[in-house]
């Protein structure tokens, strides 16, 4: 039982899965390539289709990132 706790009050943050943020990306991604190809009369490569990282920053995901919590206030979050 001497190591039934954790030593740091370091712990991910709240998001379980990126499920939500990937398809609010793509969702995006799929808007602007609807848009652009409305646009387009012939087809001409001189302006590129966007790409995902373009329209969605994967850095700002509810799930990225870890923060440090209070131990005497979150007990429970310090339990393994």
């Amino acid at each position: 039982m001497g190591k039934s706790y954790r030593k740091r009050s370091i712990i991910g943050n709240a998001a379980d899965t990126d499920k939500w943020d990937k398809q609010q990306a793509n969702r995006r991604l799929r808007h602007k390539l609807r848009q652009q190809v409305k646009t387009m009369k012939t087809i001409t490569y001189d302006k590129p289709l966007p790409i995902l990282r373009e329209v969605s920053d994967e850095w700002s995901f509810n799930k990225d990132g870890k923060h440090y919590v209070d131990p005497e206030i979150h007990k429970e979050a310090m339990r393994k």
